[in-house]
């Protein structure tokens, strides 16, 4: 078994772990901690010609989650991973504020799955959307794109042909964008419905396996997939800029207790 696998591994068990831990804490200690991030009733108004209810703030959130995270790799000096690990750190406490809420949902149980849950989406977003899994290669790749817009080089069509820093981009988007409306979603969903957004409990914990698969998936393999399809040379690959020198393959680990 080769490093990047053992810490693949290390890193979703960690997740795992993490998530199981914040079960742990009381629903009622956990509904105080996170009171400020439920914003209670603030921006749900009322329908009457439909006779039913929408969430205005939590709409606002979602457009800010789609455009901003188009926005987010222009952001100067790589700061745009750590605005989008605020803003999802928002979306997570936001979700997890109507998750110990559920009137609708008299079950423990049931709320502790849907945490769990929730948690898990928060916690890969964040090792895929601000690259620890490939080692920040998408955003690298992401960002040769923004420079090549700057330089004009972007406007050439056989820079699509030739590069893979827009197909980056376009991976990087997917997975910020999926992580951030996913648990604004749920928020909004959680606040007007007061239950958890599925059928029943089966369909929420299928839903939500795939939808963690999926970010999991870009994070450890959406680099290597877009220079694949590119036929980037071994020595111009992207994580060899990251990495120079090393082969994580040929790594000794018996040196780390493994």
């Amino acid at each position: 078994m080769n490093a990047r696998i053992i810490l693949y591994i290390i890193f979703i068990l960690a997740v795992i772990l993490a998530s199981l831990l914040i079960l742990l804490i009381p629903l009622k200690a956990l509904s105080v901690i996170t009171t400020p991030f439920s914003f209670k009733t603030f921006g749900i108004r009322k329908i009457e010609k439909w006779h039913s209810r929408t969430d205005t703030l939590a709409n606002i959130f979602l457009i800010i989650s789609f455009f901003g995270c188009l926005a987010i790799p222009f952001i100067p000096n790589n700061w745009g991973k750590w605005v989008f690990a605020g803003w999802l750190t928002l979306a997570w406490l936001a979700a997890l504020s109507r998750a110990v809420r559920l009137s609708e949902v008299r079950s423990e149980a049931k709320k502790l799955t849907v945490i769990f849950f929730i948690n898990c989406l928060y916690g890969y977003g964040i090792l895929s959307g601000i690259g620890i899994l490939d080692g920040g290669g998408l955003w690298t790749g992401a960002n040769m794109w923004v420079e090549a817009i700057y330089t004009q080089d972007a406007l050439k069509v056989v820079y699509y042909l030739t590069k893979p820093g827009f197909i980056c981009y376009l991976i990087q988007e997917i997975i910020m964008i999926m992580s951030t409306m996913i648990l604004w979603g749920q928020f909004k969903y959680m606040r007007l419905e007061n239950k958890f957004h599925a059928r029943n409990m089966f369909f929420y914990i299928v839903k939500s396996a795939i939808q963690i698969v999926l970010i999991i998936a870009l994070g450890m393999f959406g680099l290597e997939v877009s220079e694949s399809i590119y036929n980037v040379r071994e020595e111009d690959r992207i994580i060899q800029h990251l990495l120079p020198g090393i082969d994580l393959n040929n790594v000794d680990l018996n040196k780390f207790g493994f």
